[in-house]
């Protein structure tokens, strides 16, 4: 019983002093919201893994072009190229390069966060779709089929995760797209593209 007596004389106490109790239970709140915010960044950064095969070996080259004001200037395609062809430092390079598409044709337009990539790229990662397949090397060529690859959130929202989305036409700036495939839920790479 003395726990119990100890409780109702601190709620008495507390009851008395109104405004200490508020700045108390601020305090508190602000403490633990830091605490929360804290430990969500170093759980995403240290405690979980990234989600690829071999993340200590990826890599990310840029271009320097520190005369123009860009010191990690995004390559040109033709210099990607040259250096793909010219590589004999890395297992393999792969490109993307994000953009915002308007996703129209079924149910409401909206914006979405798209990323163009090099076919090779989610092999690299050793990324697989959950649903369908990866871009095929063919695909990944001028004058090749335009296919897409969707998020696990966007075929969820969109498309109700209903599987009959694979092999299908979307829009994406009025032009359409063949479904090869749904990534994995939480697979985001980069990290807000839906496409």
């Amino acid at each position: 019983m003395p726990i119990l007596a100890e409780l109702s004389y601190a709620w008495r106490s507390l009851r008395r002093t109104p405004a200490f109790s508020i700045t108390a239970a601020v305090a508190l709140a602000i403490g633990i919201g830091a605490n929360v915010a804290i430990f969500s960044l170093v759980d995403a950064m240290l405690i979980r893994p990234f989600p690829l095969a071999e993340p200590h070996r990826l890599v990310e080259v840029w271009e320097e072009a520190s005369r123009a004001g860009w010191p990690r200037n995004t390559p040109a395609p033709a210099n990607f190229v040259d250096w793909k062809l010219r590589n004999h430092v890395f297992t393999d390079l792969a490109a993307l390069h994000g953009d915002l598409f308007a996703i129209t044709g079924d149910g409401h337009p909206e914006e979405v966060d798209a990323t163009l990539i090099t076919a090779n790229l989610f092999p690299l990662l050793g990324a697989r779709p959950i649903l369908g397949r990866n871009i095929a090397a063919d695909e990944d060529r001028p004058g090749g089929a335009s296919v897409v690859l969707l998020s696990y959130s966007l075929w969820q929202q969109r498309y109700g995760g209903k599987a009959s989305v694979v092999g299908r036409d979307v829009l994406l700036d009025g032009t359409p797209y063949r479904v090869s495939g749904v990534m994995p839920a939480g697979f985001r790479f980069p990290d807000r593209a839906d496409t």
